[in-house]
């Protein structure tokens, strides 16, 4: 009973995450990106990967022609797997652009520090740590590809 009844409100619980991540991206903070605690143990049977193709499915179904869709599966599939049991982080690495006021970023969830569901490993590009927030880990690339310094974003 327990599983059909959460498996029932999987869908709306990644769609919830969504709306958090677009009020976040729209506002420019990570103050709607609040990460549930990890459940005490892993209470499901399903795999990391089996749970994020899920995420992704949904995703997939709504988010169309979007500039950031990593950060949109990424805190949805965070999400996801915490309240599951899996303790994974997300990861926000930003760095900026050579000679512009622009920035480049992309999200990530890691597992016991390895990056999970990744093509590339973002810590090429994001080799810097900053700091943490509660579970969101902040990257940085603090020494362009050309030598050029890090630039402080503040709000303006």
């Amino acid at each position: 009973m327990h599983r059909t009844f959460a498996s029932f409100f999987f869908p709306f619980n990644v769609l919830a995450s969504l709306c958090r991540a677009f009020l976040a991206n729209r506002q420019g903070s990570n103050k709607w990106l609040p990460l549930p605690p990890v459940a005490p143990r892993v209470n499901t049977s399903l795999s990391m990967e089996q749970l994020a193709a899920g995420v992704d499915r949904i995703i997939g179904l709504v988010i169309v022609n979007t500039a950031h869709p990593c950060l949109y599966y990424s805190y949805a599939r965070c999400r996801a797997l915490r309240i599951r049991g899996y303790p994974v982080q997300l990861n926000i690495g930003l760095h900026s652009l050579q000679g512009k006021r622009e920035a480049e970023g992309h999200c990530w969830i890691s597992f016991e520090g390895r990056p999970l569901f990744e093509e590339k490993d973002p810590h090429e590009m994001y080799p810097d740590r900053m700091g943490e927030h509660g579970d969101v880990v902040y990257w940085a690339r603090l020494k362009g590809a050309e030598g050029g310094e890090f630039v402080r974003l503040r709000k303006e």
